[in-house]
């Protein structure tokens, strides 16, 4: 089996292991085995397609964007509810008792160290 021709996918290069043809990505060197999953690749992770109006931050996905804009720049989140987005530490003794987090991650960050 002889590799694809470079001239295929422009940024790839096409690697052979065990007669298996590679594509190396020209930015992070990360390999694929087929060129749809390079092109996926370079979609979801080098393309930047969400630019803040706001500053010049682009993001590769639209709700970093949104957390973004919300955490730097103080713009409101739209929600249906806020209220059931808060989520609060309900562990005796908190030291951050009252406090309100927004982000799932985040509060269970807090919650594994509370």
């Amino acid at each position: 089996v002889s590799p694809p021709s470079s001239s295929v996918i422009s940024g790839a290069s096409p690697l052979v292991v065990h007669d298996e043809p590679l594509y190396a990505c020209a930015q992070c060197h990360q390999k694929f085995r087929t060129p749809g999953k390079w092109r996926e690749h370079e979609y979801r992770k080098h393309i930047r397609r969400f630019v803040c109006p706001h500053c010049p931050v682009s993001f590769n996905l639209k709700a970093d964007l949104k957390r973004h804009q919300i955490s730097v720049h103080k713009l409101q989140a739209e929600r249906s509810s806020s209220a059931q987005n808060q989520l609060r530490c309900s562990n005796i003794g908190c030291k951050s008792a009252g406090k309100v987090w927004d982000r799932k991650d985040n509060f269970a960050r807090h919650h594994e160290r509370c």
